[in-house]
């Protein structure tokens, strides 16, 4: 099962590489087939230049580069739409200043599950038919 993490970050630089170490830990641990994308929005910190240097050595990482901050919620659905057009059977939703805990994924506390990508799909497949 593909599990993909949506980590939205703006001004996350101290957080983003200790964060992606820890999910690919985790990933390692329990034999996860994990992929991390990273949504940055433009952060005035470097964030998505760590990003871009961390998806070059972390094959499980990648990353969504937005022109400018837009916020969380947008962050999130420009997360779920990539996800969606690739091959993602779960999406979680994670912040990246670790008030989600990475090692408890699945637990109250870490990693939230949105839903399944294929339940996703075919929602969005719905909607864009009756418009």
């Amino acid at each position: 099962m593909r599990v993909v993490v949506c980590l939205p970050t703006y001004d996350e630089r101290e957080n983003l590489e200790p964060m992606a170490r820890a999910l690919g830990e985790i990933a390692d641990e329990h034999r996860l087939d994990l992929a991390v994308l990273v949504i940055d929005d433009a952060s005035p910190d470097g964030t998505g230049e760590l990003a871009d240097r961390l998806a070059a050595e972390l094959p499980f990482l990648s990353v969504l580069h937005r022109p400018q901050k837009q916020g969380l919620g947008p962050a999130y659905i420009a997360g779920f739409q990539r996800a969606l057009e690739g091959d993602a059977d779960l999406i979680v939703e994670m912040d990246c200043d670790f008030s989600h805990n990475p090692a408890g994924t699945g637990e109250r506390g870490g990693a939230r599950s949105v839903a399944s990508a294929p339940s996703m799909r075919a929602c969005s497949s719905a909607s864009a038919s009756t418009t």
